[in-house]
Formats: C-alpha cells, sequence, structure tokens
C-alpha cells in the first residue's frame, strides 16, 4: 500500500487513469460508430504524449544514475 501512496504523490495513477479513461471513451465511440469529437482526439494526443514522454524522461533520468 506503501507503493500506492507514493506513485500517487508522483500523479503515476492519475496520469495513467486518465489515459485510460481518454483511450477507452475513443475506443467505445468508434465500436458504437458515433463520431469522435475534434477536442476529444486533441486531448487524447496530448495525454498519451504526456504519459509516454513523463515515462521515458524517467527511464532516461535513471540510465544517468
Amino acid at each position: 500500500m506503501d507503493k500506492f501512496y507514493e506513485l500517487l504523490e508522483k500523479s503515476v495513477i492519475v496520469s495513467g487513469l486518465l489515459t485510460l479513461m481518454l483511450a477507452g471513451t475513443c475506443c467505445y465511440l468508434f465500436i458504437i460508430q458515433a463520431p469522435i469529437p475534434e477536442l476529444l482526439g486533441y486531448f487524447l494526443t496530448s495525454v498519451i504524449s504526456f504519459f509516454f514522454g513523463s515515462k521515458v524522461t524517467s527511464v532516461a533520468a535513471a540510465r544517468r544514475m
């Protein structure tokens, strides 16, 4: 449980859940063949870019040590 709180403090869990929620919403809209709003697509792109960018940054920082 300590690891959970540590990750929550670093916002890893929040950014991961936000990414999954936006991706799930886009997938759901695609499956039911509803149009995906342009703004939702922009949000999804931004959040995924931030999520994976932060992962790459943390891995690069860990390798330097």
